[in-house]
């Protein structure tokens, strides 16, 4: 009897060790360290899901900016070429302006100048003849640059370049100066240029072409500007009829069409080359 009770006696009741509690402390670290966890992925992808949101929609609102912007300059070009270009094919309909009379073109003068006055970012209005003859009317409005190189005296606003043509004898080349109200200022014939329409790509192309042509921007003889020529054969193909445009103040004329304060007008050409900007 002794015998049996002795191993139930021997029995002992085995109490929580420290390895247990050590063992409950780790696994609710470990389900605290995984909540933890879940909470930052959950929290990184509502940021990141957010930004990508916000990114989309401001690509698409930039986007719509620059194509809204992009379809307004380009109206606000047809804008400013409508008037030059309704100009050059009236000029072809008058008969003065092809006149072979010499001394009858310079009746073209109040005609040319109140073109200039209407269109600001227009540089001067042209006729080129067939015999190499070459009427060409500039609004001065101040170029320093082009006043200088024509002698021009201070008040000049119009500069009248004639160059007359005969055969076998060189070109006389004069320049005529009128004030802003083209009152006759004063006259220099010492000028020799030996520029002949004939040979400038505008007249050549508007020769060949039975509509209103537009040349690429190029670089002036006259200043170094840049600019491009609207021009149309006159007919009976007794010359072309011509007008300049400058870069700088179509670019100009542009800012104040702007869609936003910080907004900057930049042109330039199919190669990516500037060619004319503004900096306000």
């Amino acid at each position: 009897m002794n015998t049996l009770i002795k191993p139930f006696t021997q029995l002992r009741l085995r109490r929580p060790g420290m390895h247990m509690l050590k063992s409950d402390m780790t696994l609710q670290l470990s389900i605290s360290s995984l909540i933890t966890i879940l909470l930052v992925v959950l929290g990184t992808t509502i940021t990141w899901y957010t930004y990508e949101n916000q990114k989309r929609d401001t690509l698409k609102s930039t986007g719509e900016i620059f194509e809204r912007s992009a379809m307004q300059t380009s109206q606000n070009i047809a804008t400013l070429m409508g008037p030059v270009e309704t100009f050059i094919n009236l000029s072809t309909q008058l008969e003065m302006v092809g006149t072979i009379y010499r001394e009858r073109r310079l009746e073209l003068l109040p005609y040319f100048v109140q073109a200039l006055r209407n269109t600001p970012w227009l540089a001067n209005v042209a006729v080129g003849y067939t015999n190499g003859d070459f009427l060409v009317v500039w609004a001065l409005r101040g170029n320093e640059k082009l006043m200088k190189q024509t002698s021009a005296p201070a008040d000049a606003a119009y500069l009248v370049k004639i160059i007359e043509r005969n055969p076998g004898e060189p070109p006389v080349e004069k320049y005529l100066y009128y004030d802003k109200d083209i009152n006759f200022l004063s006259k220099n014939d010492g000028f020799q240029s030996g520029y002949d329409p004939r040979t400038r790509p505008w007249y050549q192309q508007a020769m060949a072409s039975d509509f209103r042509i537009r040349t690429a921007p190029y670089r002036f003889v006259s200043t170094g500007q840049t600019g491009i020529t609207v021009a149309h054969r006159l007919p009976e193909g007794r010359g072309v009829v011509a007008a300049d445009l400058i870069m700088d103040s179509l670019a100009d004329t542009l800012k104040h069409h702007k869609l936003t304060d910080n907004t900057r007008v930049v042109i330039f050409d199919e190669n990516g080359t500037v060619l004319a900007y503004t900096d306000k």
